[in-house]
């Protein structure tokens, strides 16, 4: 249940449903209007007799707010479905797809059937794709594992996984494929392949772990979520 609590704001920072307690009579918000200078209040049971304050002013305002714990629900919540909705277009990305896309585009005629532009919409696609059924197949390993059954054969799938196979399964990718590689794993820049194109993929593929990773931070939280049940995972294997 929200709590109510006491601040002293500028009167710029005023919102509806927020009571002033040192006015008198009618005190609750109904709606304000900012001016440059003023802002004109009207208070519930006011239909029009807006009081005008100025905006610099500090006032006492008592205002409802959720308790931590409600935020951190509405935050893991929010967390969740951006996740759901990061692997659902993940997997909905199929390259063969688009390249039954391109065939049905191409004309009689003419020969450059990939060209410079859309081969590497085609290269990012299929590495963007790689990594949604590389989280697609620890959600199947974790389902098994916590008993909670889920089959994504699809894209729309996604939106049945259980929120703890979900951020197992995320965990999990992180775990190899973004902190093993960066803890461990240099690259020898000798060892490359001697094929321009193997190259050109595997570089791809990496743009796409980072892509999804970078994905986390716009996700508010995410990444600390991801981290922290990565944690639970390894403590649970080293006391097993």
């Amino acid at each position: 249940m929200p709590i109510t609590v006491t601040k002293v704001i500028p009167v710029r920072d005023v919102r509806r449903g927020d009571v002033l307690p040192n006015v008198a009579g009618n005190n609750v918000v109904a709606d304000i209007e900012q001016k440059q200078t003023w802002a004109y209040i009207l208070f519930e049971g006011e239909q029009t007799d807006a009081r005008r304050m100025r905006r610099d002013i500090n006032v006492t305002v008592l205002r409802e707010e959720r308790t931590a714990e409600e935020i951190a629900a509405v935050k893991h919540e929010f967390i969740v479905e951006a996740l759901r909705d990061q692997l659902r277009k993940l997997l909905a990305g199929d390259p063969a797809s688009m390249l039954r896309a391109l065939l049905d585009k191409h004309i009689d005629g003419n020969d450059d059937l990939l060209t410079y532009y859309n081969l590497s919409d085609v290269l990012k696609a299929q590495a963007m794709y790689k990594q949604g059924s590389a989280i697609r197949y620890l959600i199947h390993t974790r389902t098994d594992a916590l008993g909670h059954p889920a089959d994504v054969n699809t894209a729309d799938d996604v939106k049945t996984v259980h929120e703890d196979v979900l951020l197992d399964a995320y965990a999990m990718w992180y775990h190899t494929n973004f902190e093993k590689r960066h803890s461990s794993f240099t690259p020898d820049p000798l060892s490359r392949s001697t094929s321009v194109l193997s190259n050109v993929i595997d570089d791809v593929d990496r743009w796409a772990i980072n892509k999804i990773v970078g994905g986390f931070e716009w996700s508010y939280g995410a990444l600390d979520e991801v981290t922290q049940r990565l944690a639970v995972l390894k403590e649970k294997a080293e006391n097993s």
